[in-house]
């Protein structure tokens, strides 16, 4: 018996450098097709598939060529694990095939592209084709080694053996070190280049190739494969309409308004259309779960913004004297449900060191396999549930995105659907030590994608695995094009008398913040003054978003300091919600991490606090509704 690994990439980056949220799924689904059609080569050449946990896979079925009743989600990861009944020579020769099979679909996939939209403007290019083919050739990073140790692997990436091509000439927006497909690198050339791509432009459509865009060819193919599906992968996979980041984050408007006001919105959608032309609708509705006759669900996402509706780049109409009617209409939609959220959320979680649970308890791939099925069975639901849509769901890995205010609830029901899925299938020692970690990116409609696809892997990899321990939720706000405040906990919490959920400490804070009933009520200008005052206890008046200070004085002084703060926030010497107010902020500004042993879920810090848990939950406490 002789065992090898493989591994395709890059990953990260490829998913990364999009525009648009279309983008991120058709680079996540075609690396996942990919490395798909390595996994099915060595299973037809009799190899065994040791990890991931390929049976009853849909993306596998598809690649087969089985009938499907729906479309597979991305589902297999980029990187997998075999063995063939022979020798070392014999598992080299498998991984060979693998090799040569990945590289003859990627093929296939950009002949697809190529053909259907390049090779009509080819003359119009120069060295168009050559561009092409030298940029789609050399594009993949495709490893591999054989033998028992899977840190061969690791040693065989470090070691390149071929350095890529130079680029020559203007570069692509997406992927800045390659050339864009036109190929012509003159200042006097310009207009022949802008002649390219307005062309290009012209026949595959102004959404799907923005007039500012020009881009390689890896970048092209991953942008429109999609609309040639079939003749790309070999099946329809009916996503050639994706919701934009707008769409995203008014979807809870779009379903409150549909469900208090029907007659209302029908009237202002066919307002739209009268002034706007059909053009203006989408086909994003059914992704979720709205009736997709309904021509409100199915208006662009901009025309749910007041301020964006207001302007004629974004929201285009035939007949310009009508736009401050539809204003109008907007608002009127909008006095009983709310204005919709300018921000939405990215999240990202991942199995908290799942090869060493494997190891340590003898667990078998086929154990693990089942409980991963059943946690994506339940991930699925819990997105679909939370007005949200998957990007990648395979094995122990999720990423996905959701409206702002329901993003946070969207990752505890993960972190719970985890530990479900693990003690319905396993063991109670495995069930206990299986363990998830999850990011949330929150960020507002026009922030770039490719920052926040970093951004989201960074404060999963960095900050709630390595700075927090695992078994915790990283939470990053982006109030403008930067990160503002970052808050990481264990998903569990020290309460007054035994544990608490995260999320649930934090919302509950968040609508005290927001209520204006009597009672515990906290303004906003007591919050400033005591998080100057605590800024000063710490000795660092400034403070890194995610940073834990420690405190230069007693808890006891602490309190009577915020105690009295309260007090004269409320103008009441002797406030009787001072002291429970007070301790639900100290509690909130404690820091916890991850179990450093099996006994407890967590483990708080009592000599550090962690101010940027008051940001994060005065923002849920009065989330922006449009963008400034």
């Amino acid at each position: 018996m002789a065992k090898f690994h493989f591994h395709l990439g890059p990953v990260q980056t490829f998913v990364a450098q999009s525009r648009r949220t279309r983008d991120l799924w058709a680079g996540s689904y075609l690396l996942s097709y990919l490395s798909g059609v390595a996994i099915a080569e060595a299973q037809k050449e009799g190899a065994q598939i040791d990890k991931p946990f390929v049976a009853g896979d849909l993306m596998l079925a598809a690649i087969k060529g089985q009938e499907l009743k729906s479309d597979p989600g991305a589902s297999l990861p980029n990187h997998f694990t075999a063995t063939i009944d022979g020798d070392d020579q014999e598992a080299a020769r498998v991984a060979r095939a693998c090799d040569a099979a990945l590289r003859s679909a990627w093929g296939q996939v950009c002949e697809a592209v190529w053909s259907s939209y390049l090779a009509p403007l080819e003359e119009e290019g120069c060295g168009t084709r050559q561009i092409f083919d030298r940029q789609v050739t050399s594009f993949w990073d495709i490893y591999w080694v054989v033998g028992q140790a899977g840190s061969a692997l690791a040693m065989r990436k470090l070691s390149r053996v071929r350095p890529r091509p130079s680029e020559p000439g203007e570069k692509c927006v997406l992927m800045g070190n390659m050339q864009e497909l036109s190929g012509f690198v003159n200042l006097r050339e310009r207009g022949k280049r802008d002649d390219f791509w307005r062309k290009l432009r012209k026949k595959v459509g102004r959404l799907d190739l923005h007039p500012q865009e020009r881009l390689c060819g890896p970048a092209l193919v991953k942008r429109l494969y999609p609309k040639v599906d079939e003749l790309a992968l070999g099946w329809s996979t009916n996503k050639l309409h994706w919701p934009s980041t707008a769409y995203l984050a008014a979807a809870p408007f779009i379903k409150e308004v549909l469900q208090q006001k029907p007659q209302e919105a029908m009237a202002f959608a066919e307002h739209v259309r009268e002034v706007g032309g059909d053009n203006l609708f989408c086909q994003s509705a059914s992704i979720f779960g709205f009736d997709s006759h309904n021509d409100f669900a199915r208006l662009d996402g901009n025309f749910f913004y007041e301020r964006l509706l207001g302007s004629p780049d974004n929201t285009p109409l035939n007949i310009e004297e009508e736009r401050k009617s539809l204003v109008a209409e907007l608002k009127s939609l909008a006095k009983s449900v709310g204005t919709p959220l300018s921000h939405f959320a990215l999240l990202a979680a991942d199995g908290d060191n799942m090869g060493k649970l494997l190891q340590e308890e003898s667990m078998s791939p086929q154990a693990l396999g089942k409980a991963l099925n059943a946690f994506g069975e339940k991930a699925r639901q819990v997105i679909q549930d939370h007005l949200g849509f998957v990007i990648y769901l395979g094995g122990d890995d999720l990423l996905a995105m959701l409206p702002a205010d329901s993003a946070l609830q969207a990752a505890d029901a993960i972190e719970q659907a985890w530990r479900l899925a693990f003690k319905e299938t396993c063991s109670s020692t495995v069930a206990q030590k299986a363990t998830i970690s999850a990011a949330l990116v929150i960020a507002p409609l026009r922030a770039p994608l490719r920052r926040l696809m970093q951004a989201v892997h960074d404060k999963l990899d960095l900050v709630a695995k390595s700075k927090n321990n695992r078994c915790s939720l990283a939470i990053s706000l982006w109030k403008g094009q930067g990160e503002d405040a970052l808050w990481v906990t264990s998903w569990e919490r020290e309460a007054e008398s035994g544990s608490c959920r995260a999320v649930d400490e934090l919302t509950s804070f968040a609508q005290a913040l927001s209520s204006k009933e009597a009672g515990e009520q906290i303004s906003s200008s007591f919050l400033h003054r005591m998080e100057q005052n605590l800024a000063m206890l710490t000795g660092s008046p400034g403070l890194a978003p995610g940073e834990r200070p420690e405190v230069t004085t007693s808890p006891e002084v602490m309190e009577s300091l915020l105690k009295a703060e309260y007090a004269q926030s409320v103008r009441e010497k002797d406030s009787p919600y001072a002291g429970v107010v007070v301790s639900k902020i100290c509690r909130l500004l404690k820091p916890h991490i991850g179990p450093s042993s099996g006994e407890k879920a967590f483990e708080a810090l009592d000599q550090k606090i962690e101010l940027d848990a008051l940001a994060v939950a005065r923002f849920l406490s009065k989330p922006t509704q449009e963008e400034n």
